[in-house]
């Protein structure tokens, strides 16, 4: 099958249209990467400071509670 200059320049085209929907897609999938890695730094930050605290009631408790 032969393919005129005008198909070729279409199927061309349509392919450098694929690749630029392609790196849109990338981009994008990047970008919720990103905002992924973060909320999950701020998760473990807030889970830190919630097992520091628990440390410190659990300190407190074993003072009031005295020796066992």
């Amino acid at each position: 099958m032969t393919h005129t200059l005008n198909d070729i320049e279409k199927e061309i085209q349509r392919t450098i249209d694929l690749n630029t929907n392609i790196t849109e897609k990338i981009r994008i999938k990047k970008d919720m990467l990103a905002l992924l890695k973060q909320e999950i730094e701020d998760l473990y930050l807030e889970q830190d400071r919630n097992n520091d605290k628990l440390i410190k009631l659990y300190d407190k408790k074993n003072k009031q509670s005295g020796p066992s």
